[in-house]
């Protein structure tokens, strides 16, 4: 059987990691009572911050309105049920834990990159208010 190191790519291979060391920040430090529903939130809202930022900046871009917080909320609802069935009711989540996934064979760049994939992510929160908000001035 012949591997194919880029077909993992398409098989959510930066999500791997990133569930890997939230897992581990889950168990390691915070100690939640279940850490792999815990880690399936926490990934599933960083991954609807993303789309939801650039659905934000499309949306404002184009139709010179903003999206409603129901719109985001549903969209972290489908996210959330999708990453459950992939991650908890798989067992993929179990699966990945025990592999320990990493970047390049290297734990400290993955380590690095998952933190600052999140922090960009995360920044969202602050910066695209403000960023909305321009494009709202400019269409007027």
């Amino acid at each position: 059987k012949v591997e194919c190191k880029t077909c993992d790519i398409f098989k959510w291979w930066i999500m791997k990691a990133f569930y890997y060391y939230y897992y581990y920040l889950y168990t390691k430090i915070l100690i939640p009572p279940q850490p792999f529903f815990v880690t399936l939130l926490a990934i599933s809202f960083l991954q609807s911050l993303l789309i939801n930022s650039v659905l934000s900046i499309a949306v404002v871009s184009f139709y010179c309105t903003s999206i409603n917080k129901w719109h985001m909320i549903s969209v972290w609802g489908v996210i959330l049920v999708v990453n459950y069935f992939y991650f908890y009711k798989s067992e993929r989540g179990v699966r990945l834990v025990k592999n320990k996934p990493v970047y390049f064979g290297s734990n400290k760049l993955t380590v690095f990159f998952v933190i600052l994939v999140s922090i960009i992510i995360i920044s969202w929160l602050f910066w695209g208010s403000f960023y909305s908000r321009y494009i709202l001035s400019e269409c007027e």
